[in-house]
């Protein structure tokens, strides 16, 4: 992922030409960066899913292969639906899923949670992400930090107890309730780790 022109400046002049039949897949959020980065083709943008790739991808982030019982697939496929066929939407909404019985309950109040139409943009899509955390504010932290950079879990436990948004535990010390925070982010497919110490513990 690359965030501004600057870096494809220093990153181009590695791989000058294309005789080796080497070839790079350079993605970004900005149109400008892709653009100033084109060689001969013009940038490829990204369509929205239709509704059975967007139920193929729900399926193959809850179910990993294995399929979906009948039992969940309708219910399923309207949960697809309302992610708009946006990926990132539909990422989100298996991680809260993950946390749900595989239940045709369950499931039906995460689809009556998210709304029945019109789900990209509307309030309902918008709360996916207080639906999805167990602390907005925890969340919200993580735009302290440079966007596109590994973070250290050391600073953003410093920050959180430091603020006071940890919340006191009889059983568990500070550090084991940011872990437990942590986890249940990267669970629900809102962070992601990136690097481990030699110990097994988190480092980024």
């Amino acid at each position: 992922m690359m965030w501004d022109t600057t870096t494809w400046d220093y990153l181009h002049m590695c791989f000058q030409g294309s005789h080796n039949r080497s070839r790079i897949i350079l993605t970004t959020k900005l149109y400008e960066v892709a653009h100033y980065a084109k060689c001969k083709s013009e940038p490829h943008q990204l369509c929205l899913l239709i509704d059975d790739e967007s139920w193929t991808l729900l399926q193959e982030e809850l179910f990993h292969g294995q399929g979906c019982s009948p039992e969940l697939g309708d219910v399923g496929l309207q949960i697809a639906k309302c992610c708009g066929g946006l990926p990132l939407c539909i990422v989100l909404v298996a991680g809260v899923l993950k946390e749900k019985k595989k239940r045709a309950e369950s499931w039906k109040e995460v689809q009556e949670s998210l709304g029945s139409h019109n789900f990209v943009g509307s309030e309902e899509g918008m709360s996916i992400i207080e639906f999805t955390t167990p602390s907005k504010t925890m969340f919200l932290y993580f735009g302290v930090f440079l966007r596109g950079k590994d973070i250290p879990v050391s600073k953003l436990s410093r920050v959180w107890l430091a603020e006071g948004i940890v919340e006191d535990h009889q059983e568990k010390g500070p550090e084991d309730v940011v872990k437990g925070y942590l986890k249940d982010l990267t669970r629900r497919n809102l962070v992601t780790y990136m690097k481990k110490k030699s110990n097994g513990k988190l480092k980024t």
